[in-house]
């Protein structure tokens, strides 16, 4: 079994947890856009803390933690940001 030391961390804290009303995911004006919902243990995007109640916008292949549980944001029919595309190359 592999596991990361925040995983460890908050297996040893009681405490730790999702709730519902941890945060939102929401869609505007043709956008995603993530928002904190005063969490206690926090969401992560992408590895980076999000601010309480400040809505980040949201792009196919982000990475979302909500304490311990890791998701990956995926837009279908759209290549994850970042992610290498091979183009075959025309002769």
């Amino acid at each position: 079994m592999v596991t990361n030391e925040r995983e460890q961390d908050q297996k040893n804290n009681s405490r730790c947890g999702v709730y519902s009303f941890h945060a939102t995911i929401e869609y505007k004006d043709g956008y995603f856009y993530l928002e904190d919902l005063r969490s206690t243990n926090g969401t992560r995007l992408n590895d980076g803390k999000l601010r309480h109640n400040e809505p980040v916008r949201l792009k196919s292949g982000d990475k979302i933690d909500f304490s311990i549980h890791e998701f990956r944001f995926l837009i279908p029919d759209q290549t994850p940001l970042g992610e290498t595309v091979m183009v075959a190359k025309m002769s």
